[in-house]
């Protein structure tokens, strides 16, 4: 066996050699090189400040320990406790969706959180025993992301919340929301949706049409720390002079095989035409979205405000819609290979029950449940199912998948970090470069 003749120390790996071999070892990367003639120690240095620098910036983009999931239905009034495995609260998101069938927000609102390390809540207002079914996804990512949350009594139209850490940048930063409302609430009015809008780095908007100091915002704020994304924003309405669609302009243009986006909505109006108040939400091509209603009938869509979340890291997104006709509760899309493990679905809109909705053209009764779809995942499909199946409507869907953290199967669409720096920095060698990762030697 040959003996290590030098090594090398930095902030973030060894430099080993010997007479025929070279090795890097880095965050999760062990990285050998073979070479014919002894190279100088200086170029050696050379070479590894190199690899330090490279490694720096890509083994800490956003990466996935894990993705728990689950359902879980709520029957009436209170909490519905999940418990989960561990996870670091300041690394977790949750995503859920809802499905249902009545016409009052008490059947149709709830409100999801991370309330421990070990346990989520989903907490409801009603004083009817109607059923929602709720498809959760709780994501612990090892690098790359940080998340704040709380929650924001609706006590006014604008609720300002204060970010109890401020964020390295709030252009690299998105948010998710859900709600609860008063037991008591009979129909879907000014007070229900609700837009959420990060203004700067240390504060969150929340805004309705009208306050109800019964309604509990909850929101999440994920940040992505190593600037493996970014985040675009803007808004826009639609109004009720015959507009079913309108599309806005973002900046910069992005891939959309990477980008996620997500979209909430308010509105002054009420009254059992949801159809002309729910929306889609899709990208148009690649710097403009487009969001369009079931029907451009009186009401109106006083503010739509949206995220474009672009990765530049091993994150790949899929996307699509489904329609859906009258009797028609469910449906399969294929999708190209994921690993459940490391992936996620959910909606382009955001309201009332976590990522869900969609539009309708339903409008015979504020049965907003018309257009609330639940997601899961097989490593080839998305099936997506709502509950009330009278009318007609769509639902744009995403699928998200992350690059799994070392020791990790392999996030669906994304590499480990060490093979991304093997093969996008290849560096010099005289005869074979060997790659090894999560510490193993090839």
């Amino acid at each position: 066996m040959e003996k290590i003749r030098t090594t090398e120390t930095g902030a973030s790996g060894i430099l080993a050699y010997t007479e025929r071999m070279i090795f890097f070892l880095v965050p999760d990367c062990l990285w050998r090189f073979r070479y014919r003639d002894t190279l100088p120690l200086k170029l050696l240095r050379l070479i590894f400040i190199a690899v330090l620098s490279v490694s720096a910036g890509v083994v800490q983009a956003v990466t996935v320990n894990a993705i728990q999931s689950g359902t879980v239905q709520s029957t009436g009034n209170g909490v519905v406790t999940v418990n989960v495995s561990a996870v670091d609260m300041a690394k977790s998101l949750l995503v859920f969706q809802t499905r249902h069938r009545s016409d009052r927000p008490t059947g149709s609102t709830i409100r999801g959180e991370l309330a421990s390390s070990t346990a989520l809540t989903f907490s409801r207002a009603t004083n009817e025993s109607s059923v929602i079914d709720i498809q959760w996804y709780l994501v612990e990512f090892a690098s790359g992301v940080s998340v704040q949350r709380g929650t924001a009594v609706q006590s006014s139209a604008t609720t300002r919340v204060s970010l109890p850490v401020s964020l390295g940048s709030h252009k690299r930063a998105f948010v998710l929301i859900s709600k609860s409302v008063a037991s008591t609430d009979v129909s879907f009015d000014d007070n229900d949706p609700v837009v959420a809008e990060l203004v700067s780095a240390s504060r969150l908007e929340i805004r309705a049409a009208a306050a109800n100091s019964a309604h509990v915002v909850a929101w999440q704020v994920a940040e992505v720390t190593d600037r493996s994304a970014d985040v675009s924003r803007g808004s826009t309405r639609l109004t009720d002079n015959g507009e079913r669609s309108v599309t806005d302009e973002f900046r910069p243009e992005v891939d959309r095989a990477k980008s996620l986006l997500l979209s909430s909505w308010n509105s002054a109006d009420s009254g059992n035409d949801i159809d002309e108040r729910l929306i889609t939400a899709f990208f148009d091509d690649a710097s403009h979205v487009m969001f369009r209603r079931g029907d451009n009938g009186g009401d109106d869509v006083d503010e739509i405000v949206y995220e474009v979340v672009s990765f530049s890291d091993g994150t790949s997104v899929q996307s699509g819609n489904l329609q859906f006709n009258p009797g028609e509760t469910s449906k399969t899309a294929t999708i190209s290979a994921i690993d459940p493990r490391y992936s996620l679905p959910l909606s382009t809109v955001q309201a009332y029950g976590g990522q869900a909705m969609g539009n309708t053209t339903y409008s015979s009764d504020d049965v907003v449940g018309e257009s609330a779809f639940t997601m899961s995942l097989t490593p080839s499909s998305v099936t997506v199912t709502r509950s009330s199946s009278m009318g007609t409507s769509r639902v744009d869907y995403q699928v998200v998948s992350f690059p799994a953290a070392a020791g990790g199967g392999g996030g669906g669409g994304g590499s480990s970090a060490c093979a991304s720096i093997a093969a996008d920095y290849p560096l010099y060698s005289q005869s074979s470069i060997i790659v090894g990762t999560n510490g193993r030697i090839n």
